[in-house]
């Protein structure tokens, strides 16, 4: 296995984490972020810097999802989880040419790779930031 696909599978799970345990509150013009953080055994590091996945577009039906302002509509997710695995696989096929993702899955720190979701809103051009939701999924959690 390689590390791209530990990341999916880790993803898989992770989705099914955040639909357990969904945000109180989002809404359609929220950023929302996926940031993975890869860590060796060996102690070094990939991906904080560019390794980060934009799902924006996965917003108002995550909002649809959990209810905000309404009744939550469960049928939503399914939809949620296919907005998200499409920025990942668009993520992928940007990043195929880097050498990380190729890399035996094996070497990964289980406990300290992770991904660290963000959901906020940016307003007044940026003299305000409304934090949502804030979420580490660290992989040894979510590979079982």
């Amino acid at each position: 296995m390689l590390v791209k696909d530990q990341i999916i599978d880790a993803l898989d799970k992770a989705l099914k984490e955040l639909q357990t345990n969904p945000p109180a509150e989002v809404y359609s013009d929220c950023n929302f972020d996926w940031d993975i953080n890869i860590v060796f055994k060996d102690g070094s590091v990939d991906g904080y810097d560019d390794f980060s996945v934009e799902c924006e577009d996965a917003a108002s039906t995550l909002e649809t999802a959990i209810g905000v302002g309404g009744d939550p509509d469960p049928e939503s997710w399914p939809d949620v989880f296919e907005i998200i695995k499409s920025n990942f696989d668009y993520f992928f096929d940007e990043m195929k040419d880097r050498e990380v993702l190729t890399q035996p899955a094996e070497l990964l720190d289980l406990d300290k790779t992770n991904f660290f979701v963000k959901i906020y809103e940016v307003v007044d051009d940026g003299a305000d930031v409304f934090k949502y939701f804030l979420q580490t999924y660290y992989f040894s959690d979510l590979i079982k």
